[in-house]
């Protein structure tokens, strides 16, 4: 069972409790989806008190619902390290999901930024999260520095490793 393997990592066999469901009628397409949806995600790279890591399935599902968006559906690259997502919820302002994507050894760069139901910052929001991000702590060795490379409007903010 190759694929039980793969995503618990276990190469001794199933576990009781997993031939116990088995046993018990439940197909195996539902318990490695479930077990797959119990993936640790890889540790948060912004650590900020106005910002939240969705370190699992179920912040993703939960944020998915709060924000009226398709944000479960990135459950594999979230497991797979490529993306992060967080909530970033201002004192003084509307709650936001933004997305950070993997740039391999070149860091980390904002790829995406929402309300709910999809609507985007406004420009002063934007830079807001800019130099919240840019001045976060890390958890990670490395900092994040930000530079203006595109546009989101007019703007796009990448981070990358110093």
């Amino acid at each position: 069972m190759k694929p039980y393997e793969a995503v618990t990592g276990h190469t001794g066999g199933i576990s009781r409790e997993h031939v116990q469901r088995l046993l018990s009628g439940e197909h195996p397409h539902k318990l490695i989806r479930d077990i797959y949806r119990r993936t640790p995600f890889a540790p948060a790279v912004v650590t900020h008190p106005e910002v939240t890591h969705l370190a699992s399935w179920e912040d993703l599902r939960q944020t998915s619902l709060e924000f009226s968006n398709c944000l479960r559906s990135f459950l594999d690259e979230a497991v797979r390290g490529t993306h992060q997502f967080y909530v970033w919820r201002p004192k003084d302002g509307e709650p936001a999901v933004f997305q950070l994507n993997s740039d391999g050894p070149f860091g980390w760069y904002l790829a995406e930024v929402k309300r709910a139901e999809n609507e985007n910052l406004d420009e002063e929001a934007y830079l807001r999260l800019r130099a919240l991000l840019k001045g976060a702590e890390s958890i990670a060795i490395f900092k994040l520095r930000a530079s203006c490379i595109g546009s989101h409007g007019s703007r796009m903010m990448t981070m990358m490793m110093v």
